[in-house]
């Protein structure tokens, strides 16, 4: 006559579900981490490709800044878009408004040294502004705490690659609403009286830049 089997010891069992248990979490966090290292690279390889076409500005506004211009000097047909002042610090630290930069066409760039597609672009805004930065006014604001950015983290990634142009950094985020700064890179391109005639959402390639100067040139 065969025995019965002992029934495992009930201290056995609850160490194994426990175990069982913080091995499901185990592998759940090590896929959820992989998932975000995988978006992360999608994002990086995909996002020069989502929108790099040249915007022309004409009666959009920016928060109804033009149409209310456009209201009171009786020209409903004005095509100016007079691009949002907003105050900057430059890389000594001393406030700047947009403002006060005006007088020449302009790039206005927004950007940060953790965005892929930002650094990308930037040697063909630096070929650019060696070529016409005596005519043409180049605003580089650097966004910091996009994704982990800094000001000093900002500053060694410019200083690394020799770029020479102009950097600005938004510290308060004081352009985020106004010009829609939900995703970066993001340029505009501004007449010599601070009016956008044109943007572009997204990396920008040595041609799309070429065609938003020739806008303002």
């Amino acid at each position: 006559m065969k025995k019965a089997a002992k029934a495992p010891a009930k201290g056995a069992t609850e160490t194994t579900a426990k175990s069982s248990s913080k091995k499901g979490v185990l592998i759940g966090a090590v896929v959820l981490a992989v998932v975000i290292i995988v978006a992360a690279i999608a994002y990086n390889a995909l996002a020069p490709n989502a929108s790099s076409t040249i915007r022309e500005e004409q009666t959009t506004s920016f928060d109804g800044a033009s149409d209310a211009a456009n209201q009171q000097d009786g020209s409903e047909d004005a095509q100016t878009v007079p691009a949002p002042d907003f105050t900057m610090q430059d890389a000594e630290g001393n406030d700047v408004s947009l403002s006060s930069l005006f007088g020449k066409p302009m790039v206005l760039n927004f950007w940060a040294s953790t965005c892929g597609p930002c650094q990308r672009e930037m040697p063909e805004f630096q070929a650019a502004f060696e070529e016409m930065g005596d005519e043409v006014r180049f605003t580089m604001v650097d966004i910091p705490g996009f994704n982990g950015e800094s000001v000093q983290r900002a500053k060694q990634f410019v200083a690394d690659n020799g770029y020479t142009f102009p950097v600005f950094f938004d510290v308060d985020g004081e352009a985020s609403v106004p010009y829609g700064l939900s995703s970066i890179p993001r340029t505009y391109f501004l007449d010599a009286q601070g009016n956008v005639v044109a943007s572009a959402a997204g990396m920008l390639d040595a041609q799309t830049l070429q065609q938003g100067l020739s806008m303002i040139r």
